[in-house]
């Protein structure tokens, strides 16, 4: 027996006069309508009543929600996590002309980004080229490398900051003497 409630791309009515509507599409490319007032559970919109909800359905089930607005349509994802099938069904339906309505990007790649468009055409070209990161792992940034305090020496530890008075005091002095002494430093270039 099938859900009446579950269709594909190909069934979404054209949404440009209709009123705000959510959908998610699951990993099987089914778009699921989202409907707060419905008395089924299975029709509301899990991440409003659970907080954990939208890092489960994006991280670990892939899928992709769309929701449909007055002036916009924003499509939300996780590059990494999101399922192909997904995918392809946001570009079937971004492939479609969307009127009058601004399109946004709403995804996650190392922390959420959001990019807006003024049409369907861009949105979905920006949307292909989020698909080369799937399996790329995002910049984690800076990491810290403990360093145990007894092993360093004395010298290591207060010629660095020696040298930061002494650079601030003849600063004060002749500023531009100072920069231009700071950067002639053996140390200054190195990467």
């Amino acid at each position: 027996m099938s859900d009446p409630c579950i269709v594909t791309s190909s069934d979404i009515p054209d949404m440009s006069g209709q009123s705000p509507s959510a959908w998610w599409i699951d990993d099987e490319g089914n778009w699921r309508p989202v409907d707060d007032e419905s008395e089924l559970p299975h029709q509301r919109d899990p991440a409003t009543s659970h907080s954990e909800a939208l890092s489960f359905l994006y991280d670990w089930l892939g899928m992709i929600r769309i929701d449909v607005r007055a002036t916009e349509t924003i499509v939300e994802w996780d590059v990494q996590n999101v399922q192909p099938t997904c995918l392809e069904e946001a570009k079937t339906f971004l492939d479609r002309p969307q009127q009058g309505r601004e399109i946004v990007l709403h995804y996650c790649y190392g922390g959420w980004c959001r990019e807006r468009f003024p049409n369907a055409a861009s949105a979905l070209e920006r949307l292909l080229e989020t698909e080369a990161y799937r399996h790329v792992a995002p910049f984690e940034g800076p990491t810290i490398h403990p360093i145990d305090l007894q092993k360093l020496d004395r010298e290591q530890l207060q010629y660095p900051i020696r040298q930061a008075l002494q650079l601030w005091e003849s600063w004060k002095a002749a500023p531009e003497q100072s920069l231009l002494a700071f950067s002639n430093l053996p140390n200054f270039w190195r990467t």
